[in-house]
Order: structure tokens, then sequence, then C-alpha cells
């Protein structure tokens, strides 16, 4: 019989409604993880978790704090973990870690024992910490709990339990602490949300993945743009997303990678990859992974054509990243419909068939330990993680980033998840498989050595970066550094330029400079709101069609994979695959003769003469390795410099 035991306080507008019993609330967090968890073979688990995770909340002290706000907020969690490690089995540390990060943030790994003993000692020294603080009032707590109709967790030894490999171990752990934490999230948020008439008031759930309609959608949107006579690099387009529909419907789950030269279509090439995959595999979802909130952007725009919401609704494509739902209309106010406001609820645990988000949201996912970065991680389980623009990759990150990467997308893992890094620059992660094996199981649970050895989709990557190379010719000019005035004068004698730099302040004082002489000058940055960006990006897209004056002058925020054509582009001395992807902004469609770039150093001082820092954070030692590589090839004699950008062999060794 239930007790009339609460978990939350009064719901309403006023919060003085309807009190939600612990019964309700376990019962429901309890059924909603272990869904989540099935997806990877862990509810049993996560039922665990679920049903021990407010067992503090038995106790006078709590219910007292639920009617009473100057009453002290205590641990309500730590003697749910407790009590589960008393069945002495490895399968019950993970859900405990679950249950004591799942308010305080996920604590780290430790043995069955340690971990024991350590809440023991914990709860018998510091009983003022908790809500429940001698042996008789755990003993309540639990009572009180089997008088509710819970009955005692049971754990069989299977499941998700420690390997003693540091990237499966972590990855396991939040993947079962974001079950936790996301029903938890949401089954609060249906109680509050409801009133004394409608007790709970549940989020609507997101839309399917409806693989068949999609690719039915996809070959729809294909079809306009085949041409009667298409050029080679339209021939090589096509030809790139029939290999990776290819790819995707025959190949198992695992690590993939995509090379391709910018412009050769690996945007709606990824998405065939994607579709045909989830199809063979019965996955579920799309994560796409970015570096800048302009690409998100206009990458939406481009899935939302294909999969109109007239025919999939509005929740199929989602964007998670800081700027999602700021939209404002023609007025500048906030602009919120219904339609966004549930995108808004759907995002924060990415409930949906296609998530844009960036580098940092995915990261953040992998690796943090705070309930609300981690609650959306169980939804990689059963999905195709797509990185485009890999390269952007923070290098300080690569090995622990690969490490996760190879657990969750490991055929013999519990994930069932693909992983598809795509870019024009490639790194050269391979080289980086015996770090990342230090960190993994050596045996990697199947005999084999780990190692980071992703298939290559591209079989046409020689024949497409020869072409890209007939595009552009590159003049380096990195040896004389060129005054901001002097760099002025040369983009404005030209129609239409793009000059990318590396800080902020040159963008500013380059383009105030530039507009001394001429009325075509647009200027982009990120100190620029992401409207702000979008609506310069399009009317220089919209000058570039009718062949207007424009000079857009652009700090890297532009260079990665950005949709722009200029015949001419500048580009300060940055890491090679930084100026690799700027020169994909120049005759990026291959339909004018050989276009230019030309890669320049900006003499920049103080009044006093003193030169003036002239890169960002990081970019230092970069910059120096690029300027003595082409240095070195460009000595072997001008034959060598045009390979140097489009040449994937030379790039793997720099």
């Amino acid at each position: 019989m239930q007790s009339k035991w609460f978990a939350h306080s009064g719901n309403g507008p006023k919060r003085d409604e309807r009190f939600e019993t612990i019964f309700e609330h376990v019962d429901a967090v309890t059924r909603r993880a272990s869904q989540y968890a099935a997806t990877f073979g862990a509810e049993e688990q996560a039922r665990a978790a679920g049903l021990f995770h407010d067992l503090g909340k038995y106790s006078p002290q709590f219910q007292r704090r639920l009617q009473d706000s100057r009453e002290p907020g205590r641990d309500h969690w730590t003697l749910g973990a407790w009590a589960l490690l008393g069945q002495k089995k490895a399968s019950a540390i993970m859900p405990a870690l679950a249950i004591l990060g799942h308010h305080a943030g996920l604590p780290s790994l430790d043995s069955l024992t340690s971990l024991n003993q350590r809440l023991s000692r914990v709860l018998n020294d510091e009983p003022q910490r908790f809500t429940t603080s001698s042996v008789q009032e755990h003993q309540a707590a639990m009572k009180q709990f089997l008088a509710d109709g819970f009955e005692m967790p049971r754990l069989s030894g299977s499941g998700l339990v420690p390997r003693h490999s540091q990237a499966a171990d972590m990855l396991d752990t939040r993947m079962l602490f974001s079950t936790l934490v996301d029903a938890d999230f949401v089954e609060t948020e249906a109680h509050f949300e409801g009133d004394s008439e409608t007790h709970r008031r549940p989020r609507d759930e997101g839309a399917a993945m409806r693989v068949e309609e999609m690719i039915a959608a996809l070959d729809r949107y294909a079809t306009k743009f085949l041409i009667e006579s298409p050029s080679t690099i339209d021939t090589l387009r096509q030809r790139l997303a029939e290999r990776c529909g290819d790819v995707g419907a025959t190949h198992e789950l695992g690590a993939f990678t995509l090379s391709a030269p910018t412009g050769f279509g690996k945007t709606i090439a990824m998405l065939r990859f994607a579709l045909e995959h989830a199809r063979k595999h019965t996955l579920r979802r799309i994560v796409v992974v970015m570096p800048f909130l302009n690409i998100i952007d206009q990458t939406a725009a481009i899935y939302r054509e294909i999969f109109p919401s007239e025919r999939f609704g509005d929740g199929i494509v989602l964007e998670s990243h800081s700027a999602a739902g700021c939209d404002v209309d023609a007025n500048g106010q906030d602009s919120v419909t219904r339609s966004e406001i549930r995108r808004r609820v759907l995002s924060q645990n990415w409930d949906a068939p296609i998530v844009l988000t960036t580098n940092v949201q995915l990261l953040e996912s992998l690796h943090a330990h705070r309930p609300s970065r981690c609650r959306k991680l169980h939804r990689l389980a059963g999905s195709v993680i797509l990185f485009d623009e890999v390269q952007t990759l923070p290098p300080k990150l690569a090995v622990a980033t690969l490490a996760t990467l190879s657990r969750l997308c490991d055929p013999a893992g519990p994930f069932r998840t693909s992983v598809l890094f795509a870019t024009a620059t490639q790194p050269a992660f391979e080289s980086l498989s015996k770090r990342v094996s230090q960190i993994i199981d050596p045996n990697k649970f199947t005999g084999k050595p780990p190692t980071w050895q992703p298939v290559e989709i591209n079989d046409a990557g020689r024949e497409m970066f020869d072409i890209a190379s007939t595009r552009v010719r590159v003049r380096w000019g990195q040896d004389r550094p060129v005054a901001l005035g002097d760099l002025a004068t040369r983009l404005a004698k030209h129609r239409q330029s793009l000059c990318i730099v590396n800080l902020k302040r040159h963008a500013i004082d380059l383009a105030s400079a530039v507009a001394a002489t001429c009325e075509s000058v647009l200027h982009l940055s990120t100190n620029m709101t992401l409207g702000h960006r979008t609506q310069v990006l399009d009317e220089v897209r919209k000058r570039l069609i009718f062949n207007q004056p424009i000079h857009l002058v652009a700090t890297q925020c532009v260079e990665a994979g950005v949709d722009l054509d200029f015949p001419v582009v500048m580009r300060a001395l940055a890491p090679l695959e930084a100026i690799a992807q700027a020169a994909g902004r120049c005759n990026r469609n291959g339909r004018r003769p050989t276009c230019e770039m030309a890669v320049f150093t900006i003499d920049d001082r103080h009044a006093s003469g003193r030169a003036r820092r002239a890169y960002p954070p990081g970019y230092d030692l970069a910059v120096a390795a690029t300027n003595l590589f082409v240095n070195t090839v460009l000595s072997r004699g001008t034959d060598e410099a045009p390979e140097i950008l489009n040449d994937p062999d030379r790039m793997g060794d720099y």
C-alpha cells in the first residue's frame, strides 16, 4: 500500500497544489530509465538505480524540508548507493555511481570494496550531511521503501561492469548515469507541469526514425540537381554520394572516414551514408557534429528542405547548441512558437531522428561529469555519429576522444553505434593508435589489439584531389609581411574577394580600411550573433550569384564548411589545414578558370614598433610547423607547390 511520503512539493502555477509521492516518482523514473538502458542491455542496472536513487527521501527530515524551505537541504542519494553496493556484486558499481552523481555530479570510478567502505565511513562519520542520520533511520527508510510496495532490486551480474579499461569504464558509467539523470529530469518535469486536475503532464516523445521515407525524401532532393551535361566535379559528387550509400548499406558497424576536397558534396554524401547505415542496422538516430554555429545553421536549412515539416513534422531535425531557439521576429523580439518550444524541450536530451550539435556539446557529453551535460548521452546508442570538419577537434582531447569513440563504435560492444570522420584535411589520427590503445583494454573485448583504424569510404579520393588542384593556384607570400593598409588596397582592386584573418581586431581594422576606398565591404566574425552572421552570409551569397561587387573580411568562422565561392581569396598564415579549408572558398564549384589564393602575414606593430600578437591562443606552434613544412616543400621547386593543399599523403606528413 502506498504511503504519503512525498518526493516533490506541490505543482501548479504557484507550486502549492498537488504533492508527488515517492512511489509515483520512483516508479516513473525506474520504468523510464530501464527503457532508455534497454538499448544497450543495461535495463536491470538502470532499474536498480531508479529504485534506490531517492531512498533517503523516506525520512522525516526530508518531509519537513518539503513543507518548510528553512529546513536545510541534505543528501538523500548516498543511502541508496550504499544499499545497492550491499549486494556485493561488480554490476552494482556503475548504478551506485549513477545514484551518487544524479544531483552532485558523477564521482570517480572505484572498486566495489573501496566504494562501499568510503560510503559506510561517510554515513557514519558525518551524519549531519544526510536526511537519514543514524542506523535506525537508514533501516526505517528501507522498511518504508518495502512497505510502499517496492521490491529490492536484484542484480544478476550482467550488463555494464568495470573492465579495468579507462575509456570503456568511463563511457559505460556515463551511459548508465545518463539514463537515470534523463529519466529523473523528464519525470520531475512531468510533475511540475501538472496541477490538481491533471496530476502529470509528460512531455511529448520525439519523432521516430522513418528511415524508408527519409531515404525517399533524399532521393527526391538529389534529383533536383541532376543536369544533362554535368561537369567533372558534378559527376564526382554524384559518385561520392552513391559510394557513401553503398558503404552504409553493406558495412558492419564501426569507424569510418570520408576524405574529399571542399565543394564535392560531403554534406549530402554523409547523410546518404547515415540513412543507408540506419536502414541496414535498424539505428534510431543521426547525430551531426560541427565546429561552428554558422555551419550548423546552413546544414539545418538544407536538412529541413530535404525533410519538410509538412511531411515529417517539426521535430525531425533538432539543433543543440548555445544559440538554438534564439529566433527573433521582424521587430527584433524573441519569437517563440509552440513548435519552437517543443524543439527546445526535445533538444535537451536529443530526442529526435536527426540532431545537429557542436564539437563542444558532444565532447562535454562524452567527458563531463555534470548531470545536465550527460543526460543526453544515452541517445548515442544505436546511432550514426557524423563528425563534419573533424580537423577542428581540439588536439589536446584527441586521444581521449578517439579512445571513447572506439568503445562507442566497437562492433563487439553494447552500444551499436558507427562513427564517421569527414573533412577535406583528414588528421592522421591513425598515428595515435598506440596511445589510444594504452587507455583502452589491451584486448578491446574482441581478442584483437585496439587501434583507431577506420574504413575510408571514398574510393575516388586521388582523382578528386587532382581535380581540386586545378581550381586554385596558391601564391605563398608568408615571408613578406604586409601592412593592413596595403592589404586593403590589394583587396579593393578586385570586384569580388574574400580575406580571412586570424584575429577579430585584424578583421575589424581591415574591414574599416577597405571601407574607406569602396562601399562593397562586409565583415564577419564570432563577435556577431548567429542571426547577424546568417544575414551577412545571405547578402554575400546574393552578391556572388548576381556578380555584384563584394569584399568580405572574416575570421576563421567562414573557412570550414561554409558554402561560398569567390574568385579571389587571401588567407593570413595559419595551420595548413586552415589554409586548405580557406582554399575551398575559392572557385569552389570549378566553374571559373584557375583562380588565385594568396597567403600572407600581417605586419602589425605597436606605436613603439614592437610586434603585436599575431595569432589566437594555441595557433603559434601549428603556424610555425606550417611555415617550416611549406618552405621545405617550396625549396624543392615550384612544381611541388600545387600539391601542398591537395595531396592527402602530404597533408598526412604535415
